[in-house]
């Protein structure tokens, strides 16, 4: 149960509390425990019940993840009651029953759990549903799993696609969706690997009408999807959506032609500090497009002053980058044993050069060919009067770079610009890219599923213990999502600009979850035993941090605390 430490007749026992009383607080306003009871039932004839061995697993995956093999190792030291177990129940814990459970969770309706769950979370929390973000990940897979729909015909099959990360193994999409308060994960999907994002916003918004009991949220998310089916769906439903135009529509073209000659009429929308000390203000300015969507949907332009200086810097950067090249050509055709020896050839490389440079919109290449004569003994040896000579015609090309610079500058026009499309007409163009600017909030939730919980790599068995695992490890990013809300929201009701998180007690303006995991797991009680009884109970060391922490997390102290030992009583002649 802990490590032991003999001092000549007692024993010490530890421990370890950490940050299981926070994560165990949270657990309980969610419901967690009830919602597994009732949807995995336990066999009679068990040792241990399913929900009790999931349990662990999330607070393994929350507080430390550590491999399910290793789950009854990093259970071995923690204190049972805190893990909801008995002492006899630790022992019980198993990679082999955890993968049983698991196996029965996937058979359970967990559709309907993951509804009751957001539903108990949103009533409890509080959280605000009018905007909501969606967008998609890719969870690299090692190893060999099954891809026939057959074994299962409801478990996501782990496929080669579109890798965003690592091209060479299979994947799964993980699709999940996010409220702008507190970017608190509402709802997720697990997907085969080579699903495409644009087919999965439909029945995600679906799902984001049930939880929010109203169709009227805006449903921001990238380019994917801006489909005509998609956006169809939503705005016939009288629902609104936003996302960004992709750069291949027609409407962008059509702007970049009417910006080169006209003012748009940007208005500024925002300012957002630089990215370094000494940078200059990133300024944010919106203009309406000139004519509405080829689906009738209004179209908001943003103009941005730090894209606009990297936009022009890349385009000098690719021009520079392709007349270099070209010129690195031109020596080579000049040199005797060049093997270009045709103008086909010569087109041909040069238009690689430029395709490389990434300057095939401003640069072309000029190929230019001459015939040089010149004249060769007729036969070997020392030249004399009566020497016979040969004409020897050659022809050797040369390649010069045009650059078009009326493009340039129309284009300079257009450096800085993207658009947003949306069927809202109540918004204005300043709110609309306020809305947009939250959308990275989805990738920070990513980076704490595939970061900080580390839900892959993933060595199970099967296609169905991976889908329930993948449950198991959303309650693990809603836990993370909702104490680092809870906190920074307690800190600005209480006007707290920041406390000394980091390391020699430096300042943290915007605390996370996994600093906060990271301060309590040293945390440890003691026992000091003399054979079956226990002679004192030390509590762990809480400073003033903790203590402030825990108040603004409004979690009880009372696990930190010695529970009192039991005296046996004097008996009186």
């Amino acid at each position: 149960m802990g490590r032991l430490v003999d001092l000549d007749t007692t024993v010490l026992l530890e421990r370890r509390i950490g940050a299981l009383p926070i994560v165990d607080h949270f657990l309980s306003r969610m419901g967690i425990k009830a919602l597994l009871d009732a949807h995995v039932p336990a066999d009679a004839r068990a040792r241990l019940a399913p929900s009790a061995s999931l349990i662990v697993v999330v607070q393994m995956l929350v507080i430390e993840r550590a491999p399910v093999y290793k789950l009854a190792e990093w259970a071995a030291g923690r204190d049972p009651a805190l893990l909801g177990l008995r002492a006899d129940e630790l022992q019980a814990i198993n990679d082999d029953r955890v993968g049983r459970a698991l196996e029965q969770l996937f058979k359970a309706d967990r559709a309907s759990m993951l509804t009751k769950l957001m539903c108990q979370v949103i009533e409890s929390f509080s959280v605000g549903l009018d905007e909501l973000h969606n967008d998609a990940t890719t969870l690299s897979m090692q190893g060999a799993y099954s891809s026939a729909r057959a074994d299962s015909p409801s478990a996501p099959r782990v496929r080669f696609g579109h890798a965003k990360e690592r091209p060479d193994l299979a994947q799964l999409i993980w699709l999940l969706t996010v409220s702008s308060d507190g970017y608190v994960p509402i709802t997720y999907r697990l997907l085969d690997g080579n699903t495409s994002e644009d087919t999965t916003h439909v029945e995600t918004w679906k799902t984001c009408c049930i939880l929010a009991s109203t169709t009227r949220f805006l449903y921001v998310a990238d380019c994917k999807l801006c489909n005509r089916e998609a956006m169809g769906y939503i705005d016939k439903e009288n629902g609104r959506f936003l996302c960004v135009m992709p750069a291949t529509r027609a409407e962008v073209g059509e702007f970049r032609r009417f910006i080169a000659h006209n003012d748009p009429g940007f208005t500024e929308a925002m300012r957002v500090p630089g990215r370094r000390r000494d940078d200059p203000e990133d300024i944010y300015r919106v203009a309406p497009h000139p004519t509405p969507s080829a689906e009738g949907y209004r179209i908001v332009w943003v103009h941005s002053s730090e894209k606009h200086s990297h936009d022009a810097e890349a385009r000098r950067r690719a021009i520079e980058a392709a007349r270099v090249a070209l010129g690195e050509l031109d020596k080579r055709l000049s040199a005797p044993r060049c093997r270009l020896k045709d103008e086909g050839s010569v087109v041909a490389a040069a238009n690689a050069a430029i395709e490389d440079a990434g300057a095939a919109r401003w640069v072309s290449a000029q190929v230019t060919s001459m015939t040089v004569v010149s004249h060769k003994q007729q036969r070997r040896g020392r030249p004399g009067p009566n020497t016979a000579y040969v004409r020897v015609e050659q022809r050797r090309f040369s390649v010069a770079s045009v650059i078009a610079d009326e493009l340039v500058r129309d284009d300079a026009c257009f450096d800085g610009c993207w658009p947003m499309i949306t069927n809202d007409k109540e918004m204005t163009g300043a709110e609309l890219l306020a809305a947009m600017k939250r959308q990275p909030g989805v990738e920070k939730a990513h980076h704490v599923l595939k970061g900080v919980v580390e839900l892959v790599p993933l060595y199970l068995k099967n296609n169905e213990r991976i889908d329930a695992f993948a449950f198991l490890g959303y309650v693990a990013v809603l836990v993370h999502a909702l104490i680092e809300r809870e906190l920074r929201q307690a800190m600005r009701d209480g006007a707290i600009a920041k406390l000394p998180l980091y390391p020699e007690e430096r300042a943290c303006t915007a605390p996370t979850t996994a600093r906060v995991i990271e301060i309590f797991e040293p945390l440890c009680a003691h026992d000091l035993s003399a054979g079956d009884t226990v002679l004192k109970r030390y509590d762990p060391n809480l400073s003033g941090l903790h203590h402030q922490l825990l108040e603004l997390l409004e979690v009880p102290v009372t696990p930190y605390r010695a529970r009192p030992v039991a005296r046996p009583r004097s008996s009186r002649p």
